[in-house]
């Protein structure tokens, strides 16, 4: 009979070098300050063990994290996104020298309240961005500003209070460098949008981020000529109205039990919601993206209309208008 082979003897399996690394906190936390989130995740899916040695434990994740600068995505997506019409009328532009936390700039880098990934303050949402900075052509002039409210691509005119004649105490030094040397986002004064024709009073930042949602439609500037919203509202108008929803009082009671809340009347302002949180644009995006597709019409029929909440038909009289925000109750006008 035909002798079989030996099997050959097992070859004893080299240590991963990599693992052991990974496996050695301090070494590890150094790699992946020089690493993107995207960078760490893709390393972590190489192997189960090269996961399990990344992530640890629970808390490796957020730590870990923490030691990275910002991967530049907001930028990036405001760059491409949000694209300055000014920059084609004016031959005398000037885009502001704001960059990203990433190029090493001094700029305040904090966690994500969402994703933990490190987020600068140019890589974050805010209510208003001002982006581009136009020298004055005389000796009397000011600088003309202008740039975007939260993600919209509808580039607006940004005025200060020098703009608006309010008694500042700034030298005219002062003054040219609104803007240029500093952002200037979520300050001042929203002009209507460049490329309108419509007329619309200047609203006020501070108050249109201040404004109580709760109270009803989101407005200012009570000018019978002016539609409503109007062209310097109408950026934030979607936003604010989509968080509205038509809950029965039993759905009602559901969410604010699920919540801990108690059936309070709403209070939601655009600083609370998206200031006081530092929220990364993409973020931001996937919020509101899930908020406005899960928007559900009212649409009455024989008095009865379906809740938003559970799908059932209720009295126009049983729903109420709820904060998917707070799930406090909204006034309307």
């Amino acid at each position: 009979k035909k002798k079989l082979a030996k099997e050959p003897a097992e070859v004893k399996s080299q240590p991963c070098h990599l693992l052991q690394v990974l496996a050695q906190y301090g070494l590890l936390a150094g790699i992946a300050s020089n690493l993107c989130p995207k960078d760490l995740y893709a390393l972590a899916a190489t192997s189960k063990a090269a996961y399990h040695a990344i992530f640890a434990c629970h808390e490796s994740r957020a730590s870990l994290l923490a030691k990275m600068a910002c991967d530049g995505r907001g930028v990036a997506l405001r760059c491409l996104y949000q694209r300055p019409e000014s920059q084609h009328h004016h031959p005398r532009f000037l885009r502001s020298t704001f960059k990203c936390g990433a190029s090493g700039a001094p700029v305040t880098t904090l966690p994500c309240s969402e994703c933990d990934h490190m987020t600068c303050d140019e890589c974050r949402i805010h209510c208003v961005y001002q982006t581009t900075y136009e020298a004055p052509d005389d000796d009397d002039e000011l600088p003309k500003l202008s740039g975007f409210t939260l993600f919209s691509g509808l580039e607006m005119g940004i005025l200060t209070d020098a703009h608006m004649g309010v008694d500042s105490r700034m030298t005219r030094d002062e003054q040219l460098a609104v803007g240029l040397t500093t952002p200037y986002h979520d300050s001042g004064y929203l002009d209507t949008p460049l490329t309108s024709d419509a007329y619309s009073n200047p609203e006020s930042i501070f108050d249109i981020i201040h404004f109580d949602l709760g109270s009803g439609p989101l407005r200012l500037s009570d000018n019978s000529t002016t539609t409503q919203p109007s062209p310097v509202i109408q950026p934030f108008w979607e936003i604010t109205e989509d968080r509205k929803r038509w809950f029965c009082g039993h759905c009602i009671q559901n969410c604010q039990a699920d919540l801990g809340a108690g059936c309070l009347d709403c209070h939601c302002t655009l600083e609370e919601r998206f200031l006081d949180r530092w929220l990364c644009v993409p973020c931001y995006r996937r919020e509101i993206e899930c908020t406005k597709n899960a928007t559900i019409p009212l649409e009455s029929e024989g008095g009865t209309s379906r809740c938003n909440g559970c799908g059932k038909r209720v009295w126009d009289a049983c729903l109420r208008r709820v904060c998917v925000w707070c799930l406090g109750n909204c006034s309307e006008p």
